[in-house]
């Protein structure tokens, strides 16, 4: 019987371990003034570099699914982005584009910042909400 303890503490901890990661996806609704516009997401490993890598979203309003932790913090997956330092917090920028027939109206971005050495990452709300009449 005592051979087995180990055995069971060892089961019970990665039970537990492996339940308590609560990586998971929460969806996210996307709405605009006016609405149909298009939704991008990109994530960089600094808010000054250029937005190549954008992932088309929708159109407002739209539903997409975000990358979490058991928190609700936005989680950038390594080899998403260049890598800089453990100490530079990698983003997660969700934009807002008008339509090419639209006229004044102008673009809309939303920074979510991941986790970082000295700071948490931020959390993903239910909803995120671009007013394209506001110039940024």
């Amino acid at each position: 019987m005592r051979n087995f303890l180990p055995l069971v503490a060892i089961t019970q901890m990665a039970i537990c371990i492996s339940g308590c990661s609560g990586v998971h996806y929460k969806t996210v609704h996307f709405d605009s003034d006016p609405q149909g516009q298009r939704v991008f997401l990109a994530y960089t490993a600094n808010i000054g570099n250029k937005l190549e890598n954008k992932q088309f979203l929708g159109t407002t309003p739209c539903t997409n699914a975000v990358l979490v932790d058991r928190h609700d913090e936005i989680l950038i997956e390594q080899g998403r982005i260049a890598f800089y330092s453990g100490f530079v917090q990698p983003c997660a920028v969700f934009s807002c584009e008008p339509s090419f027939s639209e006229t004044n109206l102008h673009r809309q971005t939303i920074v979510l910042r991941g986790e970082a050495h000295w700071r948490e990452a931020d959390i993903v709300p239910s909803s995120l909400f671009f007013d394209l009449h506001k110039q940024e």
